[in-house]
């Protein structure tokens, strides 16, 4: 974090030269965004626009995303596990602010000193990281119903290029 330029190299290519914090808030391949954090990604269609959000398709569900994109793009979600919240299933969705609440069932809850990671199936694999007191609270157990919500500004998007690849090269 003390360079003003930082190149991300795999397998012996340059994926990304930019500045520290663009690297970690824009990766701009699918395995730079692995690599800086990002968890969840997810292919998606848009399906729609309204007001300045996007409505993809992914994994059998819907999601609202801020974007540029237009209808009938392709594109790569990349969703870190700290902006995942998780809240028990009820019979109705959760009262949130946040624009995205996807019903799933978790899979596996694994502690990780202060933080416990999530993993949610929510028709596609979901990553989540709560604080024990939050693991308390909702007392979690693999195979229980949650809902996994976050905020339409959350994700990083990775468009797909022409010949059918996302992101791209430096």
């Amino acid at each position: 974090m003390l360079a003003d330029r930082l190149a991300v190299v795999m397998g012996g290519q340059i994926h990304q030269v930019d500045a520290p914090d663009r690297v970690f808030a824009a990766p701009a391949t699918e395995d730079v965004a692995r690599f800086v954090g990002a968890d969840t990604i997810m292919s998606g269609l848009v399906r729609a626009r309204r007001t300045g959000l996007c409505v993809l398709s992914v994994g059998g569900g819907e999601i609202q995303i801020e974007s540029d994109a237009r209808t009938g793009e392709h594109l790569l979600v990349c969703l870190r596990p700290e902006d995942v919240v998780l809240a028990r299933a009820h019979s109705r969705t959760p009262s949130t602010s946040m624009r995205n609440a996807l019903s799933g069932k978790v899979q596996r809850v694994i502690p990780l000193g202060t933080q416990v990671r999530v993993d949610v199936d929510i028709g596609v694999p979901l990553r989540a990281f709560i604080t024990r007191q939050a693991l308390a609270e909702l007392a979690l157990a693999e195979g229980d119903e949650v809902w996994a919500c976050f905020k339409a500004t959350a994700p990083h998007v990775i468009r797909r290029h022409d010949g059918g690849r996302y992101g791209g090269a430096c």
